[in-house]
């Protein structure tokens, strides 16, 4: 029986279809149960992951509660400071008393003591052993010669006494002291491994697999049996789950409790999966053969169309039905429809292969050799007689506005204008430019400068024209930052760095204008960029206490910041300080002024974000200070001792001179019982009535040293000292220096 052309291939396919189909759906059915061990290999994932951020926070608490206990805690310099021998036993008291403190408030601190290096003591907290019978000595030993460990060491066995026995295992953190005794000691935490076991055991104890924990050195921790610390144990080499902390380097792993669970489903489906891959493959073979066959009447027609396509540099793909005529017509429209498709792709490639070589010369990424460069800068117009090469930056102003009253159809276009002001610019000034976008905001032009061409007064007067027409024409403002000339397409990047560099004294000059960084470098000197950190401290303790003179201090600070160019970055750096400063002065407060604190502070950060001038820096920044100020005098004007506190801050202020004033003094004098009055001032002021009454006598003496020539004796009696012998050691101990030593410094 013979069988026209649609019934021939209708019988040659169908086999195929059904029997492929069939292997199919077998294998959808065996695949879901693979997929089901997938998911529960994820739940174990994140089942282990849980554990391990559980056990990284719990030692990234301690390790937070020391470094803050290291600066915030002036008994660790009493310790590591110089010291002589009437107040030695004194200050390993109070340093004492503070490590028994910390293991009290941290219950998974097994032990902890301080180490100082210049003569071996160590201090725990319960006593200062000797250090050739100090149980741990080995480890300081080498502390000193390997240096300290950047994180929590490995396992290890601790004993306090040298002659104990193996002693207890624990993980260790090893903490440099702070500047100014960075390198004159140690603290030593040693943090028990059975309490962090506690804390994870609930989670260890599960039915469905063995969790393990490991530290970094591959020592075992401890794990679902409930042993601990137990060398023999190895990592499962079956273990489907390992997680690794960034943190600590501990890792957890896991595997399925009941190893058989998938194992028979996992078999079945890899051979059914093998099978059906088979078949898959010979399915396409036979249909591959089928019509190959079939089509042999057509096929010198097919080739004789690729043939012509490909000798025009078009390929050809698909057909448009099962008639050889219709697919000879498909063929050829096919073939003039990739053509015009493959002229527009050409074109296109041309924008995106000038962009990727205009980013590869500004990063330095000169992978072809020069005179490939050099083809490509010719064939983009520039000439041969090229002997420098400049790069300006173009900056959106303001740019968080830009986005804010421009939809991205609109500012594209803006975009457009300001790339075709600048080409224009360039075209009426006869010199040839190079320009791209290179992020949402800044726009990079290369300029070749010819040997007969004078750079620098040609640019200059290009980037003045287009800053102008676009404050002229346009809703926003640009700044330009120019870069050194360069010799050698190599030197392009430094050019280009030297651009982005002058773009950060837009913060301070101001934008809307022309920077260029070899005028700006003889105009700046950073030596005494932090000169202004002692006004820093001024106004957080001033804001702290309720005083308006901050705001004058504020005033000052960035009237003084604005009167000489600083990098914007180093701008951001001062004004995070002062934040910083500021939020540390109000962790002494209450709890509802430290909290108008915790909500003010993403205020703070927007306006560091946002600012583009040191103007607009000072006025948003004044507004958050000012607004945080009222919202704290308002919560201490509702309180009903607002008016004592007052009374008393005037009274210490008029006689803090009185070498008698004392917190029995002024309880005297306001009728209240001293400790009243010394609660009530910790809680308003966040310091102690002596530290306060100490901070004002010595910031007056500081100003009687600066400003007259009164003896150290006159100026002590002036601030409330009969004795200068005190004086000179409260000052020394609160300024760092001796009052001569510090007049001397403010004198020269």
């Amino acid at each position: 029986m013979k069988f026209n052309w649609r019934r021939r291939l209708l019988l040659s396919y169908l086999p195929v279809f059904f029997i492929v189909v069939t292997m199919l759906i077998l294998i959808f059915f065996l695949s879901m149960s693979e997929f089901s061990k997938q998911e529960a290999k994820k739940a174990n994932d994140v089942y282990v992951k849980r554990i391990i951020e559980t056990i990284d926070s719990s030692l990234l608490f301690i390790e937070q509660t020391i470094t803050k206990e290291m600066m915030s805690n002036d008994k660790f310099a009493l310790f590591l400071g110089s010291e002589d021998t009437l107040t030695r036993y004194y200050n390993h008291f109070e340093t004492s008393k503070v490590l028994f403190d910390l293991m009290r408030y941290n219950p998974l601190i097994d032990s902890l003591y301080l180490y100082r290096n210049s003569d071996q003591v160590v201090l725990t907290e319960k006593s200062s052993p000797l250090f050739e019978e100090f149980g741990d000595r080995r480890f300081l030993i080498s502390l000193i010669e390997d240096g300290v460990p950047r994180r929590y060491t490995g396992l290890r066995m601790y004993k306090e006494n040298a002659e104990a026995g193996m002693g207890r295992p624990v993980i260790t953190l090893v903490k440099k002291m702070f500047p100014p005794f960075g390198n004159e000691g140690f603290i030593i935490v040693n943090v028990r491994l059975d309490s962090i076991r506690l804390i994870v055991q609930p989670m260890l104890d599960s039915k469905i697999s063995h969790i393990d924990i490991f530290d970094q050195n591959g020592s075992f921790l401890f794990g679902e049996s409930g042993r601990l610390a137990d060398a023999a144990i190895q990592a499962r080499p079956s273990a489907t789950t390992m997680v690794a902390s960034d943190y600590s380097g501990w890792v957890g792993n896991s595997s399925f409790a009941d190893k058989s669970l998938f194992g028979l489903f996992s078999v079945i489906s890899y051979v059914w999966m093998s099978i059906g891959m088979f078949t898959l493959i010979a399915g396409c073979i036979w249909i591959f053969y089928i019509t190959r066959k079939n089509y042999k009447p057509i096929e010198k027609i097919m080739a004789r169309i690729i043939h012509v396509s490909q000798n025009s540099s078009l390929s050809f793909v698909g057909k448009a039905d099962n008639d050889e005529f219709k697919f000879i017509e498909a063929g050829i429209h096919k073939l003039i429809d990739q053509s015009i498709r493959y002229e527009k792709q050409n074109e296109e490639n041309q924008i995106y292969r000038s962009k990727h070589f205009f980013q590869q010369l500004l990063e330095g990424n000169l992978t072809s050799g020069p005179s490939i460069w050099k083809d490509e800068l010719l064939h983009l117009g520039f000439g041969r007689d090229i002997e420098r090469f400049t790069v300006i930056v173009v900056e959106l102003d303001k740019y968080s506005e830009f986005i804010k009253i421009n939809n991205v159809k609109d500012q594209n276009l803006l975009k457009f204008i300001v790339s075709s002001v600048l080409k224009e610019i360039c075209q009426n000034h006869s010199a040839t430019v190079w320009v791209e976008w290179i992020d949402a905001y800044h726009l990079a032009a290369l300029f070749p400068i010819a040997r007969d061409m004078e750079a620098g007064g040609s640019i200059h007067q290009i980037g003045e024209e287009t800053i102008r027409w676009v404050a002229d024409n346009l809703s926003f403002t640009i700044t330009i930052g120019i870069g050194s000339p360069t010799k050698r397409l190599e030197e392009i990047p430094v050019s280009y760095d030297d651009a982005v560099t002058a773009l950060q004294y837009k913060s301070t000059l101001g934008n809307n204008r022309l920077l260029d960084l070899t005028e700006i470098a003889g105009k700046t000197d950073h030596k005494d960029m932090f000169k202004n950190l002692q006004s820093i401290r001024s106004i957080t303790q001033s804001f702290r206490l309720g005083d308006e003179n901050w705001k004058e201090e504020y005033a000052k600070i960035l009237g003084q910041i604005q009167s000489e160019p600083i990098p914007k970055d180093d701008l951001i750096g001062m004004m995070n300080y002062m934040i910083y400063q500021l939020y540390q002065e109000s962790t002494e407060l209450s709890e509802e002024l430290r909290r108008v604190w915790e909500t003010r502070l993403p205020e703070f950060n927007a306006v560091l974000d946002q600012f583009d001038t040191v103007a607009e820096l000072e006025a948003s920044l004044f507004g958050v200070l000012n607004g945080t100020a009222e919202d704290m005098r308002r919560i201490r004007e509702s309180k009903t001792h607002y008016q004592l506190i007052g009374d008393m801050k005037a009274y210490i202020e008029s006689h803090f001179a009185d070498p008698d004033l004392s917190l029995t003094v002024l309880s005297d004098q306001f009728e209240l019982h001293p400790n009243y009055l010394s609660r009530l001032f910790k809680e308003e002021f966040g310091e102690k009535f002596i530290d306060y009454l100490t901070k004002m006598r010595i910031e007056r003496a500081k100003k009687l040293l600066a400003e007259t020539g009164h003896s150290v004796q006159d100026v002590s009696v002036q601030v409330g000292y009969t004795l200068s012998v005190s004086f000179i050691r409260v000052f020394k101990k609160h300024v760092g220096m001796t009052p001569g030593d510090y007049r001397k410094g403010i004198m020269t």
